[in-house]
């Protein structure tokens, strides 16, 4: 019980660098927001280079802040040499490719066209699509009592950003962009769970974080646009400082994700990881006095939490503990 405990934090933690990554983000974006070549940018490169060079400068950070700190186990490259094209490693290989570079190109169409709203509800049901692939390519046991719990995890992420609903054409397209990109991140950990039998949690994210930078950082170089916004990222001290420590943080949340999925099963990973939306409004209202806690958000925190409880709870513990 004392591992799974340990490991019940970690996932915990996992969320709650999570938070702290988007908070930085949102200081960051504040910042750049309010400068010259914001203001300059068409509406295009505002709705997609913008964020795309924001996740290059993340994705970067994180893998070089993984391999700093990894440097000393580091078998990389022997793993690379012996697994790469097996099975495991393409599954590696396909899993950064959906989290990073799709995952995040879907999500930042999904914002542009339905609005951040619209795609934050929807891309938070990502532990759900998760868990169903976990069930049926993994076999993982996923229990009734677990699926209650994931489900009022994801519905309590839905209740807290949840606006009236507009139709329109381009909102449908963000709603289906927006799935899409649930689609790859439930898709990502899936895979990266499987190809983990052959390789640490630790190498694997530091893998994944590798692979989505460098596809990235060429996808901004090809962007005239999300090329100028990277420069003046890399150039600003004060934008850098947000933007590369979101980076760092966010690499770790990763290699706690990673490692809590291995070891106690998807459902549980995924349901401890979605309280970042508890830890990102525990952090605006105490550091930066923006989020007002209404009825509306105080009733999705409740749910995330019950969601969580029911899922890592074991039967037997309740029952030890009240007898």
């Amino acid at each position: 019980m004392k591992g799974y405990s340990f490991w019940i934090c970690a996932g915990i933690g996992s969320g709650l660098l999570w938070g702290i990554n988007n908070f930085l983000i949102s200081f960051g974006y504040s910042a750049i927001t309010e400068m010259p070549i914001y203001f300059g940018l068409e509406d295009h490169a505002k709705g997609l280079d913008f964020p795309l060079a924001v996740a290059a400068v993340n994705d970067i950070s994180a893998a070089l802040a993984l391999l700093c700190v990894y440097c000393r186990q580091w078998k990389m490259w022997d793993w690379i040499k012996r697994k790469l094209f097996s099975k495991e490693g393409a599954a590696m290989a396909v899993a950064a490719i959906l989290g990073g570079p799709m995952g995040q190109a879907l999500y930042c169409m999904g914002i542009m066209k339905a609005g951040s709203a619209y795609a934050l509800a929807i891309t938070a049901l990502y532990p759900i699509i998760g868990c169903i692939f976990a069930r049926i390519f993994l076999r993982q046991f996923i229990n009734f009592r677990m699926w209650i719990g994931i489900s009022l995890a994801v519905v309590g992420a839905i209740t807290v950003s949840y606006t009236p609903f507009t139709a329109g054409n381009e909102v449908w397209e963000g709603i289906l962009f927006s799935f899409g990109a649930a689609a790859c991140w439930g898709g990502e950990i899936v895979l990266a769970v499987w190809g983990m039998q052959s390789i640490s949690p630790e190498l694997a994210i530091s893998f994944r974080e590798i692979v989505s930078g460098l596809i990235l950082g060429t996808a901004v170089s090809m962007s005239n646009d999300a090329r100028g916004i990277m420069c003046h990222i890399v150039g600003n001290g004060e934008l850098l400082k947000w933007f590369v420590s979101a980076g760092i943080i966010a690499g770790f949340s990763y290699a706690l994700w990673y490692a809590t999925n291995h070891k106690i099963g998807c459902a549980r990973g995924m349901a401890m990881n979605a309280t970042f939306i508890i830890w990102g409004i525990l952090l605006q209202v105490i550091f930066a006095s923006s989020t007002d806690i209404t009825l509306q958000i105080s009733l999705g925190c409740l749910l995330v939490l019950l969601g969580v409880a029911l899922t890592v709870l074991h039967p037997e513990d309740l029952w030890n503990r009240t007898s």
